[in-house]
């Protein structure tokens, strides 16, 4: 990344379906009733830009968590609507959350602040993402897909998604829609 910034991973995670979502409502509930507890969420594959990406969602939703100034009653569907870039909830959901015929996702682990980050310092933990790793490898078991060797990068669909145009010449985002 330039700039000079050198942002550790963000706890999420790629995860590929055996088989495309039929049941988009038996994905959300068997996650739900497996995840442990509401800072976990999974989100549309190609709705993730970058390490960048997260990290900025994650500051704006832990700030107005501690300032109690969230516009969702809960943090993972807070997150979902600042990644969106969107103010309204539904919208959020149609822009990040799954939709049927998804086959790959990122399973997201929203850090708590007092774990994450110290304050005085500004220093994102480190180990983020290497922590949660027992975690996620239970959860991606459980929901019967696999790990993808990936991390977020821009695709032409996830951005055109987010309403964001595309006319740079110099920019090569991922162009399929797969994972």
């Amino acid at each position: 990344m330039s700039g000079g910034y050198n942002l550790p991973w963000f706890p999420a995670w790629g995860i590929e379906f055996d088989t495309p979502i039929g049941n988009l409502q038996k994905i959300i509930y068997k996650f739900n009733k497996i995840r442990p507890n509401n800072r976990w969420l999974l989100v549309r594959f190609d709705s993730v830009a970058s390490e960048f990406h997260l990290w900025s969602t994650w500051i704006s939703v832990v700030t107005k968590e501690i300032n109690d100034a969230m516009i969702a009653k809960s943090v993972d569907v807070e997150f979902q609507r600042l990644l969106s870039g969107n103010r309204q909830i539904s919208k959020a959901f149609e822009i990040v959350g799954l939709s049927k015929e998804d086959s790959c996702a990122w399973i997201i682990s929203i850090p708590k602040i007092s774990e994450q980050l110290n304050l005085e310092l500004s220093v994102i933990s480190r180990n983020s993402y290497s922590d949660l790793d027992d975690v996620s490898t239970e959860l991606i078991r459980r929901l019967g897909a696999k790990l993808l060797p990936k991390r977020p990068m821009p695709s032409i669909n996830g951005l055109k998604k987010m309403g964001i145009e595309t006319k740079n010449q110099d920019f090569h985002p991922r162009k399929k829609k797969s994972c």
